[in-house]
């Protein structure tokens, strides 16, 4: 059985949702009636196109209708042109809306008074009066204000999916989602390093003591042990407890193997890191680095943005030279990776340069790709400092 709220979702538009439509068609009927000046005025319609576009991603990106596709499109000409045209009959069913909206609105305020002054509630000089005739038309103005609200926030829904399609292309889309694929796995591995931090504090809290606090009492036992007085029960017992504390012993060292296991052996600081990673290239290499101690989420995070932007490089630009610079700024820690390749690297493109964005998102930082036909190509990362939990305790 469909809930209330699903029944909603199946015809396009919640109530709740109601006001951002409506916020969201009112502007695409200014846009519209814009782009229909700027038609007749031919030679202003391409520029205008262009600004309509950007505006209705700005729009779209707010999240009046609904959520955005996750990239920025690459806006061609006779996309921004044909959004602009398409927005030409969204004004008109906007415009028709809020004249309806507004009349509606009008009637229901001003049926109590005219009723309360024996004036004709409507119809001109010949209409009804009195409360039954005001209530009636207010209830009247009311389902049809309901229902052109709805309607016209349902339109607003078309017009932002039409919107979306013309100036998303598929492949904008595609890499949206690949940005957001990449985040979530940075989330995903994030999570399970703390699983695994939480799951060898839990054995070595919980599982480790008990094994040694059972040991103890092993002990306790022996003592007691030497107290009986039949020689040969004395002598089981003791070969009982020594296999007992073996036995104890092997788990004890199992749940140790298993817990050090859980936790990735603590990497060297991030300076001397990234120090060894230049000079282990196979290429000329210099280091200028100068950095605080980090959280070991940023240093692992920092230093694996490092590598891929060296390895893409090495790979794809044919350099001669690698130059990292780690440095903090005020508020912030600044990573920069700088090669003399070919350049020419596509800042939108690639699942390594995702990979590091996605990275530094999840540090509440980001990456600066500049990389001009004929190189130099420089990779520039930044994250906030301090964050919650940045510095080592």
């Amino acid at each position: 059985m469909a809930t209330t709220s699903q029944r909603w979702h199946m015809l396009g538009v919640c109530p709740r949702q109601v006001p951002g439509h409506l916020a969201y068609l009112t502007a695409q009927t200014a846009l519209g009636w814009i782009s229909t000046m700027a038609a007749i005025a031919l030679p202003l319609f391409p520029l205008w196109a262009d600004a309509a576009a950007k505006l209705e991603v700005a729009l779209l990106r707010a999240g009046m209708v609904a959520a955005p596709p996750p990239s920025r499109p690459t806006i061609a000409a006779w996309r921004a042109m044909t959004h602009a045209l398409t927005s030409i009959p969204v004004a008109a069913i906007g415009t028709l809306a809020w004249v309806v909206l507004v009349a509606c609105g009008g009637l229901v305020v001003q049926a109590p008074y005219r009723a309360v002054t024996d004036q004709p509630v409507v119809g001109g000089a010949s209409g009804p009066t009195g409360p039954v005739a005001a209530l009636v038309a207010s209830a009247l103005a009311l389902a049809v204000l309901a229902v052109v609200a709805w309607l016209a926030a349902a339109a607003a829904r078309v017009a932002s999916d039409i919107a979306t399609r013309t100036l998303w292309s598929r492949e904008d889309l595609l890499r949206g989602h690949i940005d957001e694929l990449a985040h979530r796995q940075a989330l995903r591995e994030e999570a399970a390093a703390a699983e695994r931090v939480r799951l060898e504090r839990t054995l070595h809290d919980g599982a480790q003591l008990h094994l040694a606090a059972t040991a103890m009492h092993l002990g306790m036992i022996e003592l007691a042990a030497g107290k009986v007085d039949d020689p040969a029960a004395k002598s089981q017992l003791l070969e009982h407890l020594d296999a007992a504390r073996e036995e104890n012993e092997r788990a004890l060292d199992d749940v140790r193997s298993v817990a050090t296991g859980l936790r990735p052996e603590p990497p060297a600081s991030l300076s001397s890191a990234l120090t060894e990673l230049v000079y282990g290239l196979p290429v000329s290499g210099t280091a200028d680095i100068d950095l605080p101690t980090l959280s070991a989420e940023a240093e692992s995070a920092l230093l694996l943005i490092a590598k891929e932007a060296v390895t893409n490089a090495l790979r794809h630009s044919g350099c001669s030279s690698v130059t990292i610079a780690a440095r903090r700024s005020a508020d912030q820690i600044a990573l920069t990776v700088r090669d003399d390749g070919a350049g020419g690297v596509d800042p939108d493109r690639g699942t390594g340069v995702r990979g590091m964005r996605a990275r530094a998102r999840s540090l509440g930082g980001e990456v600066a790709i500049i990389s001009p036909e004929g190189g130099p190509t420089t990779v520039r990362a930044t994250i906030p400092y301090p964050t919650s939990g940045m510095e080592r305790s």
